[in-house]
């Protein structure tokens, strides 16, 4: 009974000042100030019962603050943060992948790393992750050669396993294939294509031309941009 007591007094008094006192109450490691000790447990009968009880509520209460947990296990939540994350990173780990002329980083996870490449998306990468047999939530750092040449050459023939709709470009205008292009293929195709337009002078060619939007946009409040900007008014 003096136990809940206790218990409900802690929760109700000391919800907003949790972090404070707890802080207050592992510098100070032989007493408790007074009004601390009346802010915790005010129902308590003397200081020692208070300090007792109060310290044992902290530490069956240590969860809260990771930290605490640590100083309480007798080392720093994050020191085995490093210890793990070392112990993860061996002599091999690459923090540096190279996979199709673009730089991942090997602290990022398989499925989450080649998403760094223009031109493979989320779902991409997950086809491509399956189809290699990897784990998608390790560390693509510390991932084989083998399966880092294995990813790569998924990428580079993903055209040939997948149907017609998931890949980026049907259709070429000038090979009519289909294809899906990565990189700084994506990017010069993509400029090809613009540069097609405005030759032709079609509308979106024009559109382009003009620095203006193309997909059929509102412009009249939207996309303003020169040197008469603001509302000009007629001099009468």
């Amino acid at each position: 009974m003096f136990n809940e007591k206790i218990s409900r007094t802690l929760r109700s008094s000391i919800l907003c000042q949790r972090y404070k006192t707890y802080m207050r109450t592992f510098n100070i490691c032989e007493s408790i100030p007074t009004r601390t000790v009346n802010s915790v447990a005010y129902k308590c009968v003397n200081e020692s019962t208070a300090h007792d009880l109060f310290v044992r509520m902290c530490k069956a209460d240590a969860w809260v603050l990771p930290h605490l947990r640590g100083t309480f296990a007798g080392d720093n939540m994050t020191e085995r943060k490093n210890i793990k994350q070392k112990q993860d990173e061996s002599d091999d780990f690459n923090f540096i992948v190279r996979i199709a002329n673009s730089d991942i980083d090997g602290q990022k996870r398989a499925v989450i790393g080649i998403q760094q490449i223009k031109g493979v998306g989320k779902r991409v990468a997950q086809i491509v992750i399956k189809k290699a047999g990897v784990n998608p939530m390790v560390k693509i750092g510390s991932l084989e050669d083998e399966d880092i040449k294995k990813i790569e050459q998924l990428i580079a023939t993903y055209v040939e396993y997948v149907p017609d709709w998931v890949i980026n470009r049907q259709h070429d205008y000038e090979t009519g294939s289909d294809m899906h292009l990565i990189g700084n293929d994506l990017d010069l195709m993509q400029k090809d294509d613009i540069n097609r337009m405005k030759m032709i002078r079609c509308y979106r060619g024009i559109r382009h031309e003009t620095h203006h939007k193309v997909r059929g946009q509102r412009t009249k409040s939207n996309g303003r941009h020169g040197l008469t900007m603001g509302v000009s008014k007629n001099k009468s």
